[in-house]
């Protein structure tokens, strides 16, 4: 299987670096392929999406490899800390550019139909407040209807690691462990 690991985090000591570490050994350890974009190194930067008309979209030569990627993989593996109720702006500007209209999804006299079909895709976040202030956010079904699942994906149960700071280091780790 190959697996893109998408992660949003500018301290490489944050957590979301340790979550796609992990994931990245263990599903090589089972035979897949895995390759990492971290949104914050420089061969990844994107200016913020602007334009007057859709069709004057210009398409850089990032967002090309960032959907040459995407095709490649099977699985994708959205992590990032949670910041204001969603992952950082540096992810949200990644999906504007990347999953895009004609690449992702398109408009059909029916509605929309997605193009991502037959891959699989999470979406991994760590958050400092207790699981309950979590639980009546829509911040997975956001990601699931609005954003993955809208482009054909088939999304896997949102996972949070609610009040990070307050874990212990065995905690930590074992929450790593349990990953797949």
């Amino acid at each position: 299987m190959n697996t893109l690991i998408v992660t949003a985090h500018p301290s490489k000591k944050g957590f979301t670096h340790k979550i796609a570490s992990k994931l990245k050994e263990k599903r090589e350890s089972a035979g897949g392929k895995v390759e990492i974009i971290d949104l914050y190194k420089k061969e990844w930067h994107m200016d913020f999406l602007s334009f007057q008309e859709p069709k004057d979209i210009e398409i850089s030569g990032v967002t090309k490899k960032a959907q040459e990627l995407i095709t490649w993989a099977d699985d994708i593996v959205f992590v990032a800390p949670m910041w204001w109720i969603d992952v950082p702006a540096i992810m949200k500007n990644f999906i504007d550019h990347v999953l895009s209209a004609g690449f992702a999804f398109r408009f059909t006299k029916k509605g929309h139909e997605g193009l991502l079909k037959g891959k699989s895709t999470q979406l991994i976040m760590t958050a400092d407040a207790p699981w309950y202030f979590y639980k009546v956010l829509p911040v997975g079904r956001i990601w699931k209807m609005g954003r993955l699942g809208f482009c054909g994906l088939k999304v896997r149960p949102f996972k949070l690691l609610s009040s990070k700071r307050k874990r212990s280091e065995d905690y930590l780790n074992t929450w790593l462990d349990k990953l797949s």
